[in-house]
């Protein structure tokens, strides 16, 4: 073969790969995970105000009325979910505190998710109560959802890219 083909099969080469590169930029990998941002205070509000909803809408299905969204119980249950993520030990605070001296009864607790693999904290509140509420009755986390409470907050922290989340009934 002389040089003038091979330099021109070289270059049709090269066009073809860099056409083909150039194609698959505006493409996405299906299974890779959603890039992670750490959420805003703002967006950590709205997203403990999702858990509210998402609990009282799994409670509504058995015909329970809905828990209100409580700020008391909402200041412990970020800090019960800050600590319990920091020290990598489920319902720590709320077992160190007695329940901030009563300000919670019970909780349940979704611990250390990994942001990055879940994509955003309202898919893993979403999975998180899917998960407690397929014990059903009976199950510790499905009848504190259940259970006759007037109250609920959600706490979420987020450190190191990993995710708690706390809901603390009263």
């Amino acid at each position: 073969m002389n040089t003038l083909v091979r330099h021109s099969i070289v270059a049709l080469a090269l066009a073809g790969v860099s056409a083909l590169a150039a194609g698959c930029e505006g493409m996405k990998n299906p299974f890779a995970p959603a890039p992670s941002t750490t959420p805003s205070a703002t967006d950590l509000s709205a997203d403990a105000g999702y858990c509210v909803d998402e609990i009282n809408r799994l409670r509504s299905t058995v015909g329970a009325p809905p828990l209100l969204r409580d700020e008391t119980v909402e200041t412990f249950s970020n800090e019960a979910a800050r600590v319990d993520g920091d020290a990598h030990e489920i319902h720590k605070h709320f077992r160190d505190t007695v329940g901030g001296n009563g300000v919670a009864s019970a909780e349940n607790e979704i611990p250390w998710w990994n942001l990055y693999d879940w994509g955003s904290v309202r898919t893993i509140v979403k999975r998180g109560l899917a998960i407690e509420w397929a014990e059903g009755p009976g199950g510790g986390h499905y009848d504190n959802m259940t259970g006759a409470y007037t109250a609920v907050a959600c706490g979420i922290s987020i450190k190191n890219g990993e995710v708690t989340i706390t809901q603390d009934f009263r």
